[in-house]
């Protein structure tokens, strides 16, 4: 997965090498001040990647244990590609309550291709893979088109 930012590939080589030490050498893992300040760098699947790793440094790292390196690796880079597009959901649906209240003025305007609703750049943010704005009301981009 290429369009994955240095950032994040940082932060999922670095969990899947402390993946590694839990499974190599469970009792000397504990919580690292340095891999908590590269998830705190991460823009987007800040959240996910804390809980993961929270998982592997506690008693719930057995969750992880029947992966295959190139299976956790997947495993994070699945869940980071589905976040990226569920978090700028969730902040267009945020914005659309706020919009009546802030006399937002609504510089691109369209309507959804699924849902028909309406879509503002002010409002909706921008899918990462197709760059077009996602739908606060369904969540779809040009990305769903069939």
């Amino acid at each position: 997965m290429n369009d994955i930012p240095f950032e994040v590939r940082r932060v999922i080589n670095v969990l899947v090498l402390f993946w590694q030490m839990c499974n190599n050498q469970p009792n000397r893992v504990g919580p690292s001040q340095t891999i908590d300040e590269l998830i705190d760098r991460c823009s987007v699947g800040k959240s996910f990647f804390r809980k993961v790793y929270h998982d592997l440094y506690s008693d719930r790292r057995s969750k992880y244990a029947g992966f295959s390196e190139s299976e956790f690796i997947q495993y994070l880079e699945a869940e980071y590609n589905h976040t990226t597009h569920a978090e700028p959901v969730e902040l267009g649906r945020k914005r659309a309550d706020l919009a009546p209240h802030t006399g937002v003025s609504h510089v691109y305007e369209r309507h959804c291709w699924n849902f028909k609703g309406h879509i503002s750049s002010a409002i909706c943010a921008r899918c990462s893979v197709c760059g077009f704005y996602i739908c606060s009301s369904c969540g779809s981009c040009f990305c769903g088109i069939p």
